[in-house]
This record gives C-alpha cells, structure tokens and sequence, in this order.
C-alpha cells in the first residue's frame, strides 16, 4: 500500500499523537491508527481517556487499507515538515507491517507498529448523545489543552465547539465531552470527565 499526501494532512496525522498515550504497557495505544476506505482517510488516536478523530476525503484514487504511525515515525513528521518544506510526504506499507515515511527531499524513516489487535472506539462517535441533564463538568486541564496541540491546514486548531454528552450506563453521572473543531468538522473528539471529582454545593 501506498499513499501520497499533502504537507497539511501529514501534519495533522503527526500532531494527532498529542492524544497517544505515553506509557509503553499497551504499545497499540502509543500509536495512532489510519484506515482508508473508499477515498476517504480515517485517524484516531487514544490513551483510554480520550479520543481524537480526523476524516480527510480525497479526490484522487487511494487504495483501501490501515496501517499505524508509531511515536517514531509522528516526531520524524512534526520534526521535518517546517515552514519551509513545500512538497508531498508518501506513505508506505510493506507486506510485513512496516511503514516507511518519505518526503520529496529524499529523507524518511521506516518503523515497525505493534501488531497488537487495537480497540474498537469508532463506534464511540456514532453512539454519542448530547446530555439533557444541565450539571457542572470537572476535567484535567491538560486534556483540552491537547486539542491546540492538533494542526489542521497548517495552523493550530484553537477553536472548538464543546457539548457534554450523556452517560448511557449510568444517566445520574455525566457522559464524554465532544470537542468538535469550529472551523471545520474533519476534526472532533471526545473527553472523559472525570468522575472522581465531587461537584461543590
């Protein structure tokens, strides 16, 4: 498998890993995952808490597969593509999982992903449901700073739209945030409250 991308959306696949965990006891959720199925790049990345989602549509032919960025390979993009490269960044996919990334000037890098079966979180997004109950949310900070830590188009994505969401299993407690990118809806991801926090009288 092979694909060709823009600078832009190389970047926004390499800034997702702002939402990868950082510990090494579930290397699959170091990585982030991209699945491209009929014209249409998926990405999401995880560290149990939250989760981020980028679709990107294109209008040239792409063949359908999935492959992972591992932290590797997202430092080598965030690292190589600055203001002054203006060319194309390829993907490759071997056979025996590994991936290489390419850029125009002749620099890449080839890293192995975990081959661990990952979780199965899209369907979080389509199961999500505003709240109807009006309550007080308590969040680390950190995990909405995160969402500026995502470029899209080349700039950081710094305006977001927030709506909390309900809590299927127990409807007295509140359900994860969805953080939808107010400039455009490529973007969105969802935020765990947190639970253990007491709201103050």
């Amino acid at each position: 498998m092979q694909i060709e991308l823009t600078k832009d959306q190389a970047l926004t696949l390499a800034t997702l890993s702002a939402f990868n965990a950082k510990d090494k006891i579930t290397p699959v959720l170091t990585e982030t995952w991209i699945t491209v199925k009929d014209n249409v790049l998926t990405a999401m990345a995880t560290d149990r808490f939250a989760l981020v989602k980028y679709e990107e549509a294109f209008s040239w032919d792409v063949y359908d597969g999935e492959f992972r960025l591992t932290p590797s390979l997202s430092k080598f993009l965030k690292a190589n593509l600055v203001k002054a490269y203006k060319g194309s960044v390829f993907i490759h996919v071997a056979d025996d999982g590994a991936v290489t990334v390419e850029l125009q000037n002749g620099a890449a890098l080839t890293d192995v992903p975990s081959n661990a079966k990952r979780p199965n979180v899209e369907t979080l997004f389509e199961s999500w449901k505003p709240d109807t109950v009006a309550r007080a949310l308590a969040f680390r900070i950190e995990f909405l700073a995160r969402l500026e830590k995502i470029k899209l188009d080349g700039e950081f994505a710094d305006l977001w739209h927030l709506e909390p969401g309900a809590n299927t299993y127990d409807p007295n407690k509140p359900g994860p945030l969805l953080a939808t990118n107010a400039k455009d809806d490529r973007l969105m991801a969802l935020v765990q409250p947190n639970l253990l926090v007491k709201e103050k009288n």
